[in-house]
């Protein structure tokens, strides 16, 4: 399981891991939304039109349906070992760019699966660092960049603490 320094986990969540693992043994990584305890009512309002008007419909119609792609956030996931060492663990060399690609992987020997019920509560500290529309848009970028070129988009990497 990968979770962030500063992800709050509900009480219940390892329990909800383990029963979307045992529902499906094809199910290889799960991953879930994070809101962010510290960015009050619009990071709240905005990250939940993000996850309902992107994140979701993407997770439905390219993973799911298509067949094409995945979606991962570090912050909040759950890998099988057997698969994580399979595909050789998380891309070091990259930070942008970095789930879409560990998703790329382990999506070719499993199923990923984003589920909305497995929401974690985060630190919005690189959003409100580099902006919440700048961050979105980042990450945005990055899937596209990462499905379509098979690599990261580039740009220097920011380190918030």
């Amino acid at each position: 399981m990968f979770v962030d320094a500063d992800t709050i986990l509900p009480p219940e969540h390892l329990e909800k891991l383990a029963r979307e693992f045992a529902k499906d043994p094809k199910i290889v990584a799960l991953s879930g939304p994070c809101f962010y305890w510290d960015g009050g009512k619009l990071y709240e309002a905005v990250l939940f039109f993000t996850y309902l008007v992107l994140a979701m419909p993407a997770e439905i119609i390219i993973n799911r349906c298509l067949n094409m792609g995945a979606s991962i956030v570090t912050g909040n996931s759950a890998v099988k070992k057997e698969a994580f060492n399979r595909v050789g663990g998380f891309n070091e060399n990259i930070f942008y760019g970095l789930e879409p690609e560990f998703a790329i992987r382990v999506r070719k020997i499993g199923k990923v699966r984003f589920k909305r019920r497995l929401v974690a509560k985060s630190s919005a500290r690189r959003f409100k660092k580099e902006g919440l529309f700048l961050i979105l848009g980042r990450y945005v970028m990055d899937n596209v960049w990462m499905h379509f070129f098979k690599k990261s988009f580039p740009r220097d990497y920011i380190d918030v603490r």
